[in-house]
């Protein structure tokens, strides 16, 4: 019985490195780039996607971003301007502007991640979900410093 343990526990270990590791190289190198930025930290390729899907009104700044992708290229994320939220999937963008949330919560999910969702006045919906170890409750304290709620 304890011999079938270990074997089960081994070959669960190796199933799990040989996996984790094909993910990882399929994966390019942008890792360095993960988690929330501030607008002095966001990487050249996330500005690019920001600028190609134009994002940013005449007179937006950027105050944080979050690639929420896999594997980290921009083509999902979060970005928080001067005077909206704006999450960017599938190459469309939603947003809300500051002044019509009327309601956001946070959830720390522990090893899950953090769950951010916002409301509107307009009853609209969104959802950010951050991976653990990722600046979550950072984005969550711009959120709410930009909103005063």
């Amino acid at each position: 019985m304890k011999l079938e343990a270990i074997t089960r526990a081994k070959i669960w270990l190796l199933a799990t490195v040989v996996i984790g590791s094909s993910f990882l190289n399929g994966c390019d190198g942008n890792w360095a780039d993960a988690g929330v930025k501030l607008a002095n930290e966001i990487p050249a390729y996330a500005l690019e996607q920001i600028k190609s899907h134009k994002i940013l009104d005449e007179n937006e700044k950027l105050i944080a971003y979050y690639d929420v992708s896999l594997p980290v290229d921009g083509s999902e994320a979060t970005i928080l301007t001067n005077e909206r939220v704006v999450y960017l999937k599938d190459d469309r963008s939603t947003s809300i502007k500051y002044d019509r949330i009327i309601d956001i919560k946070y959830t720390d999910e522990g090893w899950a991640g953090d769950t951010i969702v916002i409301k509107s006045s307009e009853g609209e919906w969104m959802k950010i979900v951050i991976a653990v170890a990722n600046d979550g409750a950072l984005l969550f304290d711009i959120l709410k410093d930009s909103t005063r709620l």
